[in-house]
């Protein structure tokens, strides 16, 4: 993602890609990211976002009684 000079944002990714957060979600979400070594260590981000969103997702659901 990327900010224009008139300061609107891109995502360079495509729309399928994109996950909406909360902007303090996606904040962590990236926190996480940098300070987890298995996930920051020999991973782009988009691999890293996506393994911590899985993972998130699976604690979600078993909090929901969702888990299957």
């Amino acid at each position: 993602m990327y900010q224009t000079e008139d300061g609107h944002w891109v995502a360079r990714e495509r729309h399928a890609d994109l996950v909406p957060m909360h902007p303090y979600c996606h904040e962590l979400l990236h926190r996480l990211i940098d300070r987890d070594a298995v996930l920051s260590r020999h991973r782009t981000r988009r691999a890293a976002s996506e393994i911590a969103l899985n993972a998130l997702r699976r604690k979600l659901q078993a909090l929901n009684g969702t888990a299957s």
